[in-house]
């Protein structure tokens, strides 16, 4: 009983030894084979952190989470006053409206981004977005842009240009759920090597949201004082 309950004693405290090391051996390898996020700072993983962070930011710099967020209050104050295609629910037949967009075409992102390639989704839903930013301010800056000493007729929009300004900004959405909306994910997480991955899309992740913040707490701000230039 004695050699029994030794073997035994020696058989769980071997057993206990080898959890030990087989744990500092995974914790090991797992600190040799991912990186910190200062190794992303590294003069062989700059181009590569540069790419992936700047395109996350650049897919909340444009804009979009304002556009989305606020589409319901905008047009509603566009079209304040107005009856039928602009009375009450406007706003929010408006926001619907670029909900679907956004859903139609990152679906068409989803068909086209292998048989593309990211670089010409990148391109041309860049300059689409572009585009349609542009003819947006202008539009708003040529119909309210003179109407400053009457904030009430600044604040209103004939029908035919409110359905323009809805236009672009259906244009604006699409292309950007067809080219940084999804490519704003994707290509952070191709971009780093293996090694650098999870501290790279971390990174990625985290410039997305810091920006999601700025772009959404100073949108409204900047529309109410810089007007139409606030989309260009």
């Amino acid at each position: 009983e004695t050699i029994a309950s030794a073997a035994a004693a020696g058989g769980a405290e071997g057993g206990s030894s080898r959890s030990s090391n087989s744990c500092s051996s995974f914790l090991l390898l797992l600190k040799e084979d991912f990186a910190s996020l200062s190794s992303l700072f590294e003069r062989r993983a700059l181009p590569a952190t540069f790419v992936g962070v700047g395109i996350a930011a650049l897919s909340q710099v444009c804009g979009i989470n304002a556009i989305l967020f606020f589409a319901a209050p905008f047009f509603s104050s566009l079209s304040a006053g107005e009856e039928g295609a602009g009375g009450k629910n406007s706003g929010l037949l408006s926001a619907v409206v670029v909900g679907m967009a956004l859903f139609g075409f990152t679906l068409v992102a989803l068909a086209l981004v292998d048989r593309v390639g990211r670089r010409a989704l990148l391109l041309v839903g860049g300059g689409l977005m572009l585009a349609s930013e542009l003819s947006l301010a202008g539009l708003l800056g040529f119909f309210l842009g003179g109407s400053r000493s009457s904030p009430s007729a600044a604040r209103l929009l004939p029908r035919g240009p409110a359905a323009g300004a809805l236009f672009l900004m259906c244009c604006f959405v699409a292309a950007f759920a067809s080219s940084l909306g999804p490519l704003g994910w994707l290509v952070p997480t191709e971009v780093f090597s293996a090694r650098d991955r999870s501290a790279g899309q971390a990174l990625a992740t985290a410039v997305n949201f810091l920006f999601v913040f700025v772009t959404t707490q100073f949108f409204l701000a900047s529309l109410c004082a810089m007007r139409h230039w606030s989309f260009v």
